[in-house]
Parts: C-alpha cells; sequence; structure tokens
C-alpha cells in the first residue's frame, strides 16, 4: 500500500511540476510564417508572422536579378548579375495576439531569376528567409 501511495505522490509532483514548465512563458522571438523559406513565388503575396503583442516589426524586402537584354536591346539568355533591384521598408505594428501581416506585396521577377530576401526585426530579433522566381520570359524572335 505504501509502494502505491508512494507512486501516486510521485505522478502528481510530477504533474505539477509539468504545469509550472507550461505556464511560463519565454519572450516571444520575431517569425516568419508564410511564405516560407526557398518557396518558390510568382505573383501577389500576403507576408504574415509572429512577434510579441504590440510590438513594432519592420519588414524589409530585397531583390536581386540577372538581366534578360543587353543594352541595345537584343535578348539574352543570360546576362550579367545578379543586380539589386528596388529594395522595399515596411513598418508593420503587432496585434495583441503577436501577430502581423501585410498583403498585396508583388514577388514577381524582372528578369531571368530573381531571388528575393525578407528580413522581419523587431529590434531585438530578427528572421530572414529567401523565396525565389526563376520563370524565364518568353522569347519572340
Amino acid at each position: 500500500m505504501k509502494n502505491i501511495i508512494i507512486l501516486c505522490g510521485a505522478f502528481l509532483l510530477l504533474l505539477t511540476s509539468n504545469e509550472v514548465k507550461s505556464q511560463s512563458k519565454k519572450q516571444k522571438e520575431v517569425t516568419i510564417v508564410y511564405p516560407k523559406n526557398n518557396q518558390k513565388v510568382r505573383g501577389t503575396y500576403k507576408i504574415y508572422g509572429g512577434s510579441e503583442p504590440n510590438a513594432v516589426v519592420k519588414l524589409s524586402i530585397i531583390s536581386t536579378y540577372y538581366k534578360t537584354n543587353n543594352n541595345n536591346g537584343t535578348k539574352i539568355t543570360k546576362g550579367e548579375g545578379p543586380l539589386k533591384r528596388l529594395n522595399r521598408t515596411y513598418s508593420l505594428k503587432t496585434n495583441r495576439h503577436g501577430t502581423w501581416k501585410i498583403e498585396n506585396i508583388e514577388l514577381t521577377n524582372a528578369g531571368y531569376e530573381e531571388s528575393f530576401v525578407i528580413k522581419a526585426s523587431d529590434g531585438k530579433t530578427a528572421k530572414t528567409i529567401t523565396v525565389y522566381d526563376r520563370t524565364r520570359p518568353v522569347l519572340i524572335d
């Protein structure tokens, strides 16, 4: 009988220690939920993720591409590159649940292949992902 009581006591002690661990939350770091890292993109997207509630998140989109036309206007298979394109920066505020979202972001290539680096930072932590659009343009003779 003593063995059963000791086992029950040890089990209750184990349950209470797990409850204490699950109730303590560590500081939430910034994340990018969608799109995923190394995902193929083309078109208009919404980018969303998470951080601490009511935090200000700085979102940067940096893109590089290869040229498809040389300087005299003739088409080439793959030209010089990677070239830098317009960098975009947005300042977002998270809601009370800690999620942030931005819609209607154009992620379409401007040349032969293009890579987009998406970086989210809340001042303390940063998360960076890379997505790509390697769709080749149609060459008309």
